[in-house]
């Protein structure tokens, strides 16, 4: 996930070169969806979203803000946190890690936790192919609960 005090203008240039190597098209609507996810540095809906696209004078139904951030997430510009039903920025080429989803304040903290390989190895023994990645980890973080991080 990316950075939420990072450089939007740099994120959003980087994402251009990405998607010109891989031949994707950065349309204006995906553009837009994408500076919206990198200035909020946090998971948001689809629906959070549509107010901004009017605002904006673009597109605003349900249809063109999933049909852009489906082409964003299959650009790896986007991952989906299932558990919200939320979409955060990713950095070109960055790995979805494993992530903790508080229920009560839907924070989202990045972990990475070595079962990757472990998955893996499962789905080969049972001839499995993977097609995707999701480990979200889901609970109440230590500011909800009120309690103070363990060291």
């Amino acid at each position: 996930m990316v950075a939420p005090n990072l450089d939007v203008a740099a994120a959003l240039a980087a994402a251009e070169e990405h998607c010109r190597g891989q031949q994707v098209a950065l349309t204006p609507n995906r553009r837009f969806m994408l500076q919206q996810l990198l200035e909020a540095g946090r998971p948001m809906k689809a629906y959070e979203l549509l107010p901004r696209l009017q605002a904006a004078g673009r597109p605003s139904n349900p249809a063109s803000a999933y049909q852009a951030l489906r082409a964003l997430q299959a650009a790896g510009l986007v991952g989906r946190i299932e558990t919200l039903n939320a979409f955060v920025a990713r950095a070109p080429g960055e790995a979805g890690p494993a992530v903790l989803v508080c229920r009560a304040c839907e924070d989202v903290t990045p972990v990475h936790i070595r079962i990757e390989g472990a998955a893996r190895a499962a789905a080969r023994r049972h001839a499995f192919g993977v097609e995707g990645w999701i480990c979200e980890v889901v609970g109440v973080c230590a500011r909800c609960r009120g309690t103070a991080l363990a060291p």
